[in-house]
């Protein structure tokens, strides 16, 4: 690696009376032996830095000027404005299980459901399902050991419990009892061992951020990051200075896995909780800040939460909403699922999402998103099984005259998939509606979104659009990947109901704050209410704040930075075939024409 130079030679003086090896004497080794005859094979590494409460912004602001980590940031693809888990722990406790639970296994907390430091899934017994399993996913050290036998793993960190009870699987596992320790133990085996993957948790930032804050005018919070910033710039020398440097490819990740405020907070859900950051740092990446686009979402779900547009005008023709012969009508909605306790997201039959009297958007058996209209019934392969962000329209046109079909266009993420003219059906009888099956809608005028089956999964909604046009396709395209339509867009008065699920959209509460009213950003247009009856016992009604993963945000480079993203990395760096489970997703694999920089002639 071409970092020799940037940092002076340091001597390093070891100190072992206080390190505490949590690995069984029969596989106590120092993985093996770097003084062996030099290889060249090419060994892809990885070292795993992270700063527990280390908040985004801060370092950014704060990180030593010519440091290490700023001269990291020209050979990385990083972030300042990581995301850090939607959740808020019921016990403070200092290694924060959730957080290093998602990072670790790449699996978000509504699967995992880790709650405390036994790093088991807290799922209570329930009733109408007594054969329902706990699963407990895999981590990253699970995936090493399988691929391969030698398991050439390192875990440092001050965290017993998360040494013993998640990091059990590594061959060599170290409790260190403060960062200097942690420091020393790295280093010798960087210098001494010969280790594929090694993880390092540094705990000052943290504990100085308990007792004076997690702000920039603690000194001792930013003492914290300046110290371990010189101990990332020994790691790096010792990287450099290993007698196969020529033949390793290192791939050096530096991240934190939540934040804390400024008065010393840490576990909920607030932005200075969650604002992380992450550095993917590679010797011949060129440099790229990823800068994503977050959202808002309000949860709901099939039968606790609901809203509700109160379109009820008896008749037909004159509610704003429906769907009838001469007027042309689309939707467009912005949103994402999460899955049930056993980590999937099927449904039963015909679970509805959201609809009116004539139309609707409904998943069925959790392999396909269906819309329905009386007359067609097309498929949606494939999306909402993920907990990413995905965008479905739907447009119909005036029924033609001449031969009674109305054409129609179904799209998933601005791609139509399936289009076509049917005879519809507009009727504006009343309707029934059962739980398995869909014969219509209950309560034939107003329009729903959530609260209506228990066999619909829980989901995020971001925006909600309903459109007086048939939307051409390149219109498709286009707003299948647009967030915040201006009020300048070309064919905006051509919306007539715009729902963004928004904190600042709220216009009032109702006096036991059970309901809140979203407003219709379309003036004359009908106001939404967000309802939520108490009996929702896993978060209360809210809105979340949540990383823009629509498709195109995600090829583009520009993400948001979250706790999932970590393994699915690790995973290609090291060769290891990704496993399904993960809810994280790859992105440093676009920029593999870095990685071969051997094969380049000599200039």
């Amino acid at each position: 690696m071409a970092i020799a130079g940037l940092l002076g030679f340091i001597c390093i003086s070891m100190h072992h009376s206080c390190t505490k090896y949590d690995t069984p004497d029969i596989i106590r080794m120092d993985g093996f032996d770097s003084d062996s005859v030099i290889s060249t094979a090419i060994h892809r590494k990885v070292l795993w830095v992270n700063l527990d409460g280390a908040v985004g912004s801060i370092v950014e602001k704060t990180m030593p000027t010519g440091g290490t980590i700023a001269k990291m940031l020209k050979h990385s693809k990083y972030s300042w404005m990581g995301l850090s888990d939607d959740r808020v722990l019921p016990k403070i406790e200092n290694e924060d299980p959730v957080t290093w639970t998602t990072m670790l296994t790449g699996v978000i907390p509504e699967k995992h459901l880790v709650t405390d430091n036994s790093y088991v899934a807290n799922v209570e017994y329930n009733p109408s399902n007594p054969y329902e399993k706990v699963i407990q996913y895999p981590n990253i050290l699970n995936y090493i050991a399988e691929s391969n036998y030698k398991n050439p793993t390192l875990c440092v960190t001050p965290w017993e419990k998360l040494n013993k009870n998640m990091l059990k699987a590594a061959q060599k596992r170290v409790t260190t009892t403060n960062d200097e320790e942690t420091r020393d133990v790295v280093l010798q085996n960087l210098t001494k061992s010969d280790f594929d993957f090694i993880l390092v948790s540094f705990s000052g930032m943290l504990e100085a951020g308990k007792s004076g804050g997690f702000k920039e005018s603690n000194p001792d919070y930013l003492s914290a990051l300046q110290r371990i910033d010189g101990y990332l710039g020994e790691f790096m020398q010792a990287i450099d200075e290993r007698k196969n440097a020529f033949f390793e490819d290192w791939l050096i990740i530096v991240t934190s896995n939540h934040g804390g405020t400024p008065d010393g907070r840490y576990g909920g859900n607030s932005a200075a909780e969650r604002n992380t950051f992450c550095i993917f740092y590679y010797s011949h990446y060129d440099e790229k800040k990823m800068v994503g686009e977050k959202l808002y979402g309000a949860y709901l779900d099939g039968i606790k939460t609901q809203a509700i547009v109160f379109d009820t005008i008896s008749d037909i023709t004159k509610q704003q909403y429906a769907m009838f012969d001469d007027k042309e009508f689309a939707f467009e909605v912005v949103m994402r699922l999460l899955p049930k306790r056993d980590g999937t997201y099927g449904n039963g039959v015909w679970g509805r999402l959201f609809g009116k009297h004539n139309w609707g958007l409904y998943r069925q058996y959790g392999t396909y998103t269906d819309l329905y209209v009386p007359g067609i019934q097309p498929h949606a392969s494939n999306i909402f099984l993920d907990p990413l962000f995905h965008s479905v329209t739907a447009t119909f046109s005036k029924r033609n005259t001449s031969n009674g079909l109305v054409s129609w266009k179904y799209a998933t993420n601005g791609t139509v998939i399936s289009s076509g003219d049917n005879n519809l059906t507009y009727t504006s009888q009343p309707l029934i509606e059962t739980e398995n099956q869909r014969i219509s809608f209950q309560n034939s005028s107003r329009f729903i979104i959530g609260g209506t089956s228990s066999i619909v999964t829980p989901y995020y909604i971001s925006e909600l659009r309903l459109w007086r046009m048939d939307i051409p396709i390149p219109m498709i395209t286009e707003l299948g990947r647009m967030t915040n339509i201006p009020e300048t867009y070309p064919y905006y008065n051509n919306l007539i109901g715009y729902w963004k699920f928004h904190p600042d959209e709220v216009i009032g509460t109702s006096t036991d704050g059970d309901t809140i009213i979203i407003r219709n950003k379309i003036r004359g247009g009908l106001d939404m209410y967000y309802i939520n009856n108490k009996i929702n016992e896993i978060r209360e009604t809210r809105f979340a704040e949540l990383s823009n993963t629509l498709p195109h945000k995600i090829k583009s480079g520009d993400i948001i930075f979250e706790n999932t993203l970590v393994v699915p990395q690790i995973m290609y760096w090291l060769n290891l075939s990704t496993n399904t489970v993960l809810d994280g997703f790859r992105f440093i694999d676009n920029y593999a024409y870095s990685e071969d920089w051997r094969d380049l002639p000599e200039e």
